[in-house]
């Protein structure tokens, strides 16, 4: 019964001792940024690359995703690959589009670099197909709605509002106007 035992004790420390197999760290980095209109870098988050490897068919495109600084890593085995982009980033009325090989040596961390300097960069199409993900969405629609903003001064005190028909309604806040007998618009630079 001790020699059962003893054997039984053997063979499980002999199991737990056995080394397991872990995941690889990340060997190659990934950052996506580009140059605004102002010369100010701008991280591209939630982007999507592709990893492909054309010497070698059966090597399966691994898809990856930025995370919200414009960064992402990951494990690849040593080698050549491309990296391309799932679909052109569009910032500021032009597409930028990546195609960019890069070998990855044993032992080595490497990072890849896709910037506004080695994209290949377009005018961007006014057709809806061509109209994929743009950063400055709100940047467009502030430029387009600004003249509807106006400065509405009652006797009390200054407000805001903005135009809501063709005919020049303004809105603004009842306590703007409230108790007062003139009030004045002002639209951009003029008073009506």
């Amino acid at each position: 019964m001790v020699k059962t035992l003893f054997v039984l004790s053997l063979l499980l420390v002999s199991l737990l001792n056995v080394p397991t197999r872990a995941q690889p760290p990340e060997n190659a980095t990934f950052k996506v940024t580009v140059v605004d209109n102002d010369l100010n870098v701008r991280n591209v988050p939630k982007f999507g690359l592709i990893i492909k490897k054309p010497s070698e068919p059966s090597f399966h495109e691994a898809r990856i995703t930025t995370s919200s600084e414009g960064v992402v890593s990951f494990f690849l085995p040593p080698g050549y690959y491309v990296v391309t982009v799932d679909n052109p980033l569009s910032f500021q009325n032009r597409t930028y589009d990546w195609a960019l090989p890069f070998a990855i040596e044993s032992g080595r961390l490497i990072t890849v670099d896709l910037s506004s300097h080695n994209a290949k960069i377009r005018p961007v199409s006014t057709s809806p197909a061509a109209q994929s993900r743009d950063i400055s969405r709100g940047g467009e629609m502030f430029k387009t709605l600004r003249d509807g903003v106006v400065t509405v001064q009652g006797e009390l005190e200054p407000g805001t509002g903005f135009i809501i028909d063709e005919l020049g309604l303004v809105l603004t806040n009842q306590h703007v106007i409230d108790q007062s007998n003139e009030i004045r618009v002002r639209f951009d630079k003029y008073t009506a």
